[in-house]
């Protein structure tokens, strides 16, 4: 028997082969961001797919660029959802159409200490493969 969705060779507990399986796990936990975006379940999520990966530090501006950036140049009705964690909480989060021309804007002003996490939900319009876990990214506020 061969993985389902490749025909590569399975792992022992699954119908799929591992490569095809750590995918789909990560699609699993990253679907959790669709259905609750409280504090503790943007957390697991991030410690799932990063682990002990901090976010990296940065200045505003060039935050909101990256955590807008498009993951491949053919996207097709690609959305983006954004928090901001500050001391704590959630105090934003907004859910955007992508466009790579369109500059990402927030309704309030990031502050020193808060924490950008964006969710990059692609839907792509060629044939790229890009791991899941490279389009939820997390930055700091320096």
């Amino acid at each position: 028997m061969t993985c389902d969705i490749c025909d590569g060779p399975l792992s022992p507990e699954t119908d799929l082969c591992p490569i095809c399986q750590g995918e789909a796990e990560q699609f699993e936990w990253l679907s959790q961001l669709d259905t609750s975006t409280d504090l503790p379940t943007l957390r697991r999520v991030w410690k799932k797919l990063h682990g002990e990966d901090k976010p990296r530090r940065m200045d505003a501006a060039s935050a909101l660029h990256a955590a807008a950036r498009p993951a491949c140049s053919m996207m097709d009705d690609d959305r983006l959802s954004v928090w901001v964690i500050r001391a704590g909480q959630v105090v934003s989060t907004q859910l955007h159409d992508l466009s790579p021309r369109r500059a990402l804007s927030l309704p309030l002003p990031l502050q020193p200490g808060d924490t950008v996490l964006s969710f990059h939900d692609h839907s792509c319009a060629g044939d790229c493969d890009h791991p899941a876990q490279k389009f939820f990214r997390g930055f700091v506020i320096e």
